[in-house]
């Protein structure tokens, strides 16, 4: 989901630990260098586990930023070299990798789009959440620009038919629901 705010991180997550509980070897990338919630969470969690000598399932993290001490601007292609090369060392000894985006487009989110085997968006029980989606027709029946988003995944699915002819599974999953 473009739409900050709608839950990505968390869900990204819950499906780590979920999967870890289910005997999974899980990596996380995380392609929010500016914000880090993934990564913050999960340094936080394994830093918590230690303090109290407890053991809590903790997945293999990277921000794809994260390890430039310097914290010089990456450019795109950099980035998705970057990625590239993750998911690479982490395909051998993982059963699962979870890719957090940030809110917003770029050519690393749209690369990672094209990526996935299974694309989770996270909407909230809210029309503003919603219309990052999907617009319903006019009242006289004209369809509508389709969204940014479903825009982004369309050029995503684009770019990933031109490579492989396997399909990806696209979940919207609610959010936050009382």
């Amino acid at each position: 989901n473009h739409k900050g705010g709608s839950g990505k991180s968390t869900l990204a997550m819950h499906l780590a630990i979920g999967l870890m509980k289910e005997g999974r070897r899980v990596a996380c990338l995380d392609l929010d260098f500016q914000q880090r919630t993934l990564s913050t969470y999960i340094e936080n969690r394994g830093a918590w586990a230690k303090e109290k000598n407890v053991k809590l399932d903790v997945p293999t993290n990277l921000c794809i930023d994260g390890f430039k001490s310097d914290k010089s601007f990456l450019s795109d292609s950099a980035r998705i070299s970057l990625l590239s090369s993750a998911l690479s060392a982490y395909e051998a000894d993982h059963d699962s990798i979870i890719i957090d985006t940030p809110g917003g487009a770029n050519a690393v989110t749209i690369f990672a789009h094209g990526l996935a085997d299974t694309l989770i968006t996270p909407v909230n029980d809210s029309f503003l959440d919603l219309d990052v989606i999907f617009r319903p027709k006019t009242a006289s029946g004209q369809v509508l620009m389709a969204p940014q988003y479903t825009e982004t995944v369309r050029r995503a699915l684009e770019a990933r038919r031109t490579v492989t002819r396997k399909k990806m599974d696209w979940l919207v999953v609610r959010n936050r629901t009382l």
